[in-house]
């Protein structure tokens, strides 16, 4: 049996593609052997020895220490990833993680050492198949929806005025980073998200929808990405003759298998094509019929994963015989407290703790988790430092919560598999609400 698990949780704008990812999955190999997991239900899941393969997507807000905890009940962990290659620095330090990683950008192959395939996003028929409408039937002429990024403000505005009698149709919000709209733009677009059944209709209603590659690093150096995105296929999917206007550094040969879609490459290559496709009905719905065709062929969701499968090597998932026991190790016990008799800031009760550890000796071995100001520390009981983690410090009169301590709390309980946290006290540490 399979799990499948966004990394980027489900309450976020994309949060549809989790469940187009899961409707083709249920789809492939069988609702019964298909789990979608969250933060909550991931390692009861894991551990109940069931499932053979982790299926990770997305890649963004990685929980480390969650992974890390679960992957040793799968024989196989894969993690597709949506964001290259703009969180590349990132998501290569995820990606020791797991034995397979598809990515959907091909420049960002190599970074994975041998692990990296190149697999981009789909469509999926349930959310995005809408039947291509007559000329007569439809209420827009131009359709752009996208967040604003510097780039495409000037195409959309030449479009604006290359086009003054054609009906738009224009979903373009903003955000903190970026400048207001020009006065001209601002008129006539929605300046806020709008669900994404609404985009699919706006796209399936319009005569032609325009995809424009943002040019704008949010993480790290990289500004564009050098294949298209999932809205190629989605827009392909809804019904509409598609104009894409490719940057230099993307190939053409991306587009070939999308049969109809219309690739420009510059401003007056773009007018070009979407003055073509307003001005004859029959060549814009024979667009439209070609690449929905191309779509249902060669990219939906289901191929995706059977590609995903052939890689991996996976075969129908199938119920995990129940775990063996564990090999024989001695018992690992964590201490959450202030001091040991290492530290130079002693209260007393490091003398117990020496005295338990010398009671343990042979049977047990004994780790200490400290907090001093800025750092977290994992030391053994002869007092050498196993892990460090370096951060802000938030003064441990003051908070109840610190997400720089709970996540690296989360990542020495994953990685060393402790069989027992014991808290002397809370001095010097925030809440652990991770601990459970």
């Amino acid at each position: 049996m399979t799990i499948l698990y966004n990394t980027n949780y489900v309450a976020n704008p994309n949060a549809y593609i989790t469940l187009a990812v899961a409707d083709a999955a249920r789809s492939l190999w069988g609702a019964d052997r298909v789990l979608l997991a969250d933060n909550r239900t991931l390692l009861p899941a894991a551990t109940s020895g069931e499932h053979d393969t982790l299926i990770c997507i997305d890649g963004q807000r990685m929980n480390r220490g969650l992974i890390q905890r679960a992957r040793a009940s799968f024989r196989t962990t894969i993690l597709w990833l949506f964001e290259d290659p703009f969180m590349l620095d990132y998501n290569v330090e995820s990606a020791e993680l797991f034995d397979y990683v598809f990515t959907n950008d091909p420049s960002c192959v190599p970074a994975y050492r041998g692990k990296g395939h190149y697999l981009p996003l789909a469509a999926s028929p349930r959310l995005h198949r809408r039947d291509v409408r007559t000329d007569d039937e439809l209420d827009y002429d131009i359709f752009f929806a996208g967040t604003m990024w510097p780039n495409r403000v000037p195409v959309i505005r030449s479009l604006i005025t290359g086009f003054p009698d054609a009906r738009f149709k224009l979903v373009c919000p903003t955000n903190d980073y970026l400048p207001p709209l020009p006065s001209d733009l601002s008129e006539l677009a929605i300046q806020r998200p709008v669900s994404h059944e609404a985009f699919i209709d706006f796209a399936n209603a319009s005569r032609v929808s325009i995809t424009l590659f943002r040019d704008y690093p949010s993480h790290g150096n990289a500004s564009q990405a050098t294949a298209p995105g999932p809205r190629l296929y989605e827009i392909g999917l809804a019904g509409t003759a598609q104009v894409v206007e490719c940057p230099e550094e993307m190939n053409t040969e991306h587009f070939r298998s999308v049969g109809g879609v219309v690739v420009a490459r510059g401003r007056e290559s773009l007018h070009r094509a979407v003055s073509d496709l307003l001005g004859q009905p029959m060549l814009r719905a024979r667009c439209a019929l070609q690449t929905q065709h191309a779509i249902e062929s060669n990219h939906l969701y289901t191929h995706r994963l059977r590609t995903i499968a052939e890689i991996a090597g996976l075969s129908t998932p199938e119920r995990m015989p129940k775990r063996t026991a564990r090999p024989q190790r001695p018992m690992r016990v964590l201490m959450c407290t202030h001091s040991t008799l290492h530290e130079r800031e002693w209260g007393g009760v490091e003398v117990y703790q020496q005295t338990l550890c010398a009671m343990f000796a042979g049977q047990a071995e004994v780790f200490f988790w400290l907090r001093r100001n800025d750092n977290c520390r994992l030391v053994d009981e002869n007092g050498r430092v196993l892990e460090r983690f370096d951060g802000m410090d938030v003064g441990w009169l003051d908070s109840l919560c610190d997400a720089f301590e709970e996540t690296a709390f989360a990542s020495v309980l994953g990685q060393y598999d402790f069989d027992v946290v014991h808290f002397q006290h809370l001095g010097h540490h925030t809440t652990p609400r991770r601990c459970r």
